[in-house]
């Protein structure tokens, strides 16, 4: 476990963060390992070696996680900061929740990894690349205008597989979406495809 609290300096409250963008906390888990990172400011936290399995994360500030060797596994991940970042250098991310930052960018590098996310809520832009990627349960944001979404493969070509349903009371745009196998299921007023590329079949709803 690993907190960061609020301080108050001159009656002005300073957020409590962990690591910095050019310094993040480092950590290498031993195997079975659990990470609990709480944080009234920013999170930036690198795992060296082997998988980051985080229980659950709680953050007011932007969030940038590496995992240098290894994938990527959370329960519940709660963000109310600007941005998350999460980069994976092995083959899998996978997320139980994921609430509620402006910009969600999900990055897994193996060849054929795949990104899961069960339920996912954003307000204003979702890049994800992965060659396999599962989004079953995306929730747009309530108030937020606009949803820009950008998903790809890991390499920012075409992926593999894509399975993408959201519910948005305002406008998705996807500034660029490529998958060789696609299925989309949208429950919203108004849909853009600025780029879109499939390769064998695809599905739109």
């Amino acid at each position: 476990i690993i907190e960061a609290a609020a301080t108050t300096v001159s009656g002005v409250d300073q957020g409590g963060n962990i690591g910095t963008p050019d310094r993040p906390g480092v950590v290498d888990l031993c195997p079975g390992g659990i990470l609990t990172p709480r944080a009234d400011g920013a999170i930036y936290l690198t795992e060296l070696d082997g998988a980051m399995t985080i229980d659950r994360l709680l953050s007011g500030g932007p969030v940038i996680l590496t995992v240098a060797n290894g994938n990527f596994i959370a329960g519940l991940l709660f963000n109310q900061g600007d941005a998350l970042t999460i980069d994976v250098l092995g083959d899998s991310l996978q997320i139980d929740e994921l609430y509620e930052p402006r910009s969600v960018d999900l990055h897994v590098a193996g060849e054929g990894g795949s990104a899961q996310i069960d339920d996912l809520t954003v307000s204003r832009a979702l890049t994800v690349r992965a060659d396999n990627i599962l989004l079953p349960n995306v929730q747009h944001s309530a108030g937020a205008p606009v949803l820009y979404v950008s998903l790809t493969g890991n390499d920012g070509g075409v992926s593999d597989s894509q399975d993408f349903s959201i519910h948005s009371t305002d406008k998705v745009v996807f500034d660029e979406l490529g998958s060789d196998e696609l299925d989309l299921v949208f429950d919203s007023d108004a849909v853009r495809f600025d780029s879109l590329q499939v390769g064998q079949w695809g599905e739109i709803q």
